[in-house]
Formats: structure tokens, C-alpha cells, sequence
């Protein structure tokens, strides 16, 4: 069998590294992006000190860059042979039911987690296992537009409606959703005019009197993301050679690469005003080399590509739900650790542990199969519904 890890496309097997390598960064920026996060509590920030962890932390944000990243990436990759192929009776046909399948996906996971921290709230409410009061009615009040409330939510799209939504983090979820719907017409304009499409990208929305949201915010990764799929970018950049000598050249990629990645973090975080006034640029930019950095050193590396692996395997689920481990019904016993590097890795793992848990349920319960049913029967309606109208 083909090793994947010698394989340096950016594969599934990439693809899935770096995101353990975002859900770390979410970690981190979590726990400690305000004094808020641990507010009662006594933390050590030994030996980096509070200043230096509230740097990394606030850092570690561009993981939603990275997450947009992947996805934009993913789905390009999913329509090249229709984007380039010209048919546009194919592409009427594929764009569509592409974007409706990986909807469903990402909708079917997300109402899994849904439902069960639903359940776990109201029972929570009733048994009193932890002293927090999060649920129903507490989060979309009693009154007939909670019912309005609950449904946007579970649909991923509170944050498009600035609606109540159960979990703070889930707003990621409305952004998930717009990336899939404007997909193909981000992927038709970049067909079009090419490079042109990508270096306009930060620039798009003010030049149309948008106002600035997530979306726009991270339309310029989006485009990133569309151009390193088509052009293959990262793996271009991992066989660029700075001498002959194999060996120097990765040992001056390494060094050069290191420095950058530390100049990356004191620019992003300088306190001048340049993340709010550059944002768009800030956050396609500096990601795009944080993600170029881990796909040449870490992803592939033996030390760390299983760790990230079995991470990146869990993160949607640990996505999903770990601000419910942390900041909502146990955040007495993450902050109980003290250390800040310990609260960081407990959190991890408690999260990770109730993936592994979650996700193997689910499985056996045949969730997923039912979801691969749905999406089967709605593409053979679908092709036989063009058939006939092809005839």
C-alpha cells in the first residue's frame, strides 16, 4: 500500500494534519484570548509569563484561517476537472449537487453534537451535575420566537441572523455554510481571470461598498486556497531548493522559515492598529505561511504527524464541543490545573477523549451510514431528474 506520509500532495493525509495543528491553536487561543477566560481562577504562566501566552493566544486565531483554508482548498480541488473542462451542462449539473452534498455533510455532523448537548443541558438542569445554568431557555428565552431561535441555530446559521445560538464557537458553522454555497462562483471568476481574482480579493469588498463581516474578512484565504489547489502551491514551495546540497537547502528553508514565523506572530500581534486596518490581508497572509510552515516541517515529520493525524481525525467533533468542556460545565476543573500549558493540554485531551467516545457511538449507531443513504438517494434523484430534462 501507498504511504501516504512520502506523498507530499496536499492530500487528505495533509489535510487532516493541519487541522490538528488548528485545533491546537484553538485550544490556546480559547483558554487564554482575555483575562475574562480565567477570571476566579489562579493561573501560572511559567516559564513564557503572561504577557508572551496572551501574545501566542491571541495568535492563535488564525486557525480559523486555516480551517477556511482547508475547506476552500478541499472543494476546488472536488470541482478541477469541471472547472477546466469548459462543459458548462456538466458544470450546471456537478456545481450544484456538489454543493448541496457537502452541505448536508457538514449540516448532519453538526446536528449530531447538537442534539446531544441539548440533551445534556436539560439534563444537566434537572440533576444539577454542574453548577452552570446553560440551556433552552436561558439561551433563547421563552417567549414564541425562542422555537425561531433554536431552529436558525441548529441550521449553522445564528451568526448570519445574529440570533441566540448555544454555543459561542458554532459561529464558525454560518461562515462553513456561505463558503459552500459561493464556492463555485468564487471558482468560475477565478477560471476566469485567473491570479487577477486573488490579488483583488482583499480590496472586492470595499471597492463594493460591503460592509466588513467573517465573510469578507477571509475571502482572501478563500482565494488563496483556490489558487494553491489549482497551481499547487504548497508542494511547489516544498521542492523549491536553495542550493544543491539537499541537506543545506532544508536546513536554510528551516532557519529562514523559523525566523519568518516569528516575525509573523510580532506582526500580527503588533499593538499599531495594523490587524484592524489590514484584517483581510493580516489573515490570509500570515496563515497561508503558518500552513505552508507546517506542511513542510511538521505534517509529514515522523515526531509529529501522528499526534497531528489522530487530532486533525477528531476535529470537527472537538470543535463542536469543547467551549462546552471549557467555558460552560466544567470549566471548574480545566482551570483547576493551574499551569497554563496544562489547562491548554487538559483541555485537549478531555475534548479528544470525548470525540474518540462520541464519534465511535455515532458510528455504530450507523449515523454517518444514514447520511451516505440520504446523500446516495438525493444524487440518483438529482442525475435522473438532468437525465430527463437532458432528453
Amino acid at each position: 500500500m501507498k504511504d501516504e506520509a512520502k506523498d507530499r500532495s496536499f492530500s487528505k493525509f495533509a489535510s487532516q494534519g493541519l487541522k490538528g495543528v488548528a485545533i491546537m491553536l484553538m485550544m490556546l487561543h480559547h483558554c487564554f484570548l482575555g483575562r475574562d477566560r480565567w477570571e476566579g481562577y489562579t493561573v501560572s504562566f511559567y516559564p513564557l509569563g503572561e504577557a508572551r501566552v496572551a501574545e501566542l493566544a491571541n495568535f492563535g486565531k488564525i486557525c480559523v484561517a486555516i480551517f477556511v483554508f482547508i475547506s476552500a482548498f478541499g472543494i476546488t480541488k472536488s470541482y478541477l476537472k469541471v472547472m477546466k473542462s469548459g462543459d458548462l451542462s456538466l458544470k450546471k449539473q456537478v456545481y450544484p449537487k456538489t454543493a448541496v452534498n457537502r452541505l448536508f455533510k457538514l449540516l448532519w455532523g453538526f446536528w449530531g453534537s447538537f442534539a446531544v448537548w441539548q440533551v445534556f443541558s436539560l439534563v444537566n438542569n434537572h440533576f444539577e451535575f454542574t453548577r452552570n445554568t446553560h440551556n433552552f431557555a436561558t439561551v433563547y428565552g421563552t417567549s414564541a420566537r425562542s422555537v425561531l431561535y433554536f431552529f436558525t441555530d441548529a441550521m449553522g446559521l445564528a451568526e448570519l441572523f445574529k440570533t441566540p445560538t448555544f454555543n459561542g464557537t458554532w459561529w464558525y458553522m454560518s461562515l462553513a455554510v456561505v463558503i459552500i454555497l459561493v464556492m463555485p462562483l468564487l471558482i468560475e471568476l477565478y477560471n476566469k481571470f485567473g491570479i487577477i481574482t486573488v490579488l483583488i480579493a482583499p480590496l472586492l469588498p470595499q471597492f463594493l461598498g460591503i460592509e466588513k463581516n467573517y465573510f469578507t474578512r477571509y475571502l482572501f484565504i478563500i482565494m488563496l486556497g483556490i489558487w494553491s489547489a489549482d497551481k499547487n502551491i504548497l508542494e511547489k514551495l516544498y521542492e523549491l531548493k536553495l542550493c544543491k546540497n539537499i541537506y543545506v537547502s532544508k536546513g536554510l528553508k528551516f532557519i529562514i522559515s523559523l525566523a519568518l514565523l516569528v516575525l509573523c506572530i510580532k506582526v500580527r500581534q503588533y499593538d499599531g492598529g495594523l490587524l484592524a486596518e489590514y484584517v483581510e490581508v493580516m489573515d490570509a497572509v500570515i496563515p497561508f505561511f503558518v500552513i505552508y510552515f507546517c506542511y513542510e516541517f511538521l505534517v509529514f515529520t515522523p515526531v509529529f504527524k501522528q499526534v497531528l493525524q489522530f487530532v486533525g481525525k477528531y476535529s470537527t467533533t472537538i470543535f463542536l464541543t469543547h467551549t462546552f468542556i471549557r467555558a460552560y460545565y466544567f470549566q471548574d476543573f480545566i482551570y483547576s490545573f493551574k499551569n497554563w500549558a496544562l489547562i491548554v493540554l487538559m483541555l485537549l485531551l478531555s475534548s479528544l477523549l470525548y470525540a474518540v467516545i462520541y464519534d465511535n457511538i455515532v458510528k455504530k449507531l450507523g449515523y454517518y451510514k444514514l447520511c451516505d443513504k440520504i446523500i446516495k438517494r438525493f444524487n440518483e434523484r438529482f442525475e435522473k431528474t438532468n437525465l430527463v430534462k437532458g432528453d
